[in-house]
Order: C-alpha cells, then structure tokens, then sequence
C-alpha cells in the first residue's frame, strides 16, 4: 500500500512537472547566441550588417530587371553602365517615375513590337558621330531648360505623336523648312 501512495505521488510529481515546464520555459527567455549579444553592444556594425542586408534583398529583388534591361538593351560595357545608373539617380522623382512607367509600357508590348523597337534604338547607336553629338547637344539645351519649360515642351511632343500621321508630317516638314535659330 505505501509502494502504491509513493508510486502515485510520484506519477502525480511527474504529471505536475510535464504540464508546468512548457509554462516555465515559456517565461525564461532563450539565451542569446555570442554574436547575437556581440551585435547588441555594437549598434554600428549592426547597423552596417543590416543596411547590407538591405541592398542585397533590393539586388536580389531587382534581378528580373536587370535580365530585361540585358535583353532589351544588349550587354553593356562598365562605362555604359556607370553613366546609365549615374543618368538615371540624377533623374528627380517625378523623372524617375514616368521613366519606370514608360519601361512598363515597353514590357507590355508584345515580342514582335519590343524587337521594332530595339531595332530603332540600335540605329541610334550607329549614328554618324555628328549627327550623334547634335542630339546630345540638343538633350543639353533640353535639361537646362526649367522644369516647366520641359513639361510644356513634353505635352507638346505627346500632342505631336498622337496625331495622324499625314498632319505630324505636315507639321515637321514646316519645322524642318525654318532656318534654325
């Protein structure tokens, strides 16, 4: 009788303790790993890990542009690159947006639409040297304008090719016919 009271106080013991660890785990907090506690006395290096982190995530997340941006625009050397990106942080927000969309824009069109217009761009590049630095020129005059002036001039361009073609030609052959200022 008393192996039965002693062998049930301590099933009864052991009950108890398996329904009051879980509960007593719960309120004691896991101990911190050493780099854990090494980076919560260094806030700086913290910090650094954490913004690095960061612009991985972007990299990583920014992945399909950069294979579209490959294939729409060809392999890039370094410098071609470089000023790109420097182009296009340099560009306000505004700027930056109505660039993002008129990307969109492009992706939607479908393949045949997308080759017309890398192959427009590609004659582009094969301008003839002074034909090219006119339009850099011309690019120049553009972003020194004020900002108003641009946007106007922009209306006008979107006015311009939403018109029907015989009226557009009209129009640039007049534009072409005056002497140049």
């Amino acid at each position: 009788m008393m192996k039965r009271r002693a062998a049930a106080a301590f099933a009864l013991a052991l009950l108890g303790f398996a329904f009051a660890a879980p509960a007593a785990a719960e309120d004691r907090a896991a101990p911190k790993a050493p780099r854990e506690r090494w980076l919560e006395r260094h806030p700086l290096v913290r910090e650094r890990i954490e913004r690095r982190q960061e612009r991985r995530r972007l990299w990583e997340s920014s992945r399909d542009d950069r294979a579209a941006l490959r294939r729409d625009l060809g392999e890039l050397g370094p410098d071609e690159r470089r000023a790109l990106r420097e182009r296009i942080v340099a560009l306000p927000p505004p700027e930056r947006r109505a660039l993002r969309e008129r990307i969109d824009r492009y992706r939607s069109l479908d393949p045949a639409q997308q080759q017309e217009l890398r192959e427009r761009l590609g004659a582009l590049r094969n301008l003839d040297p002074r034909e090219r630095d006119r339009i850099r020129d011309h690019a120049a005059r553009f972003r020194a304008l004020p900002p108003a002036e641009r946007e106007r001039l922009r209306a006008a361009w979107r006015r311009l090719r939403e018109m029907p073609p015989e009226q557009r030609d009209a129009i640039l052959d007049k534009l072409a016919k005056t002497p140049a200022e």
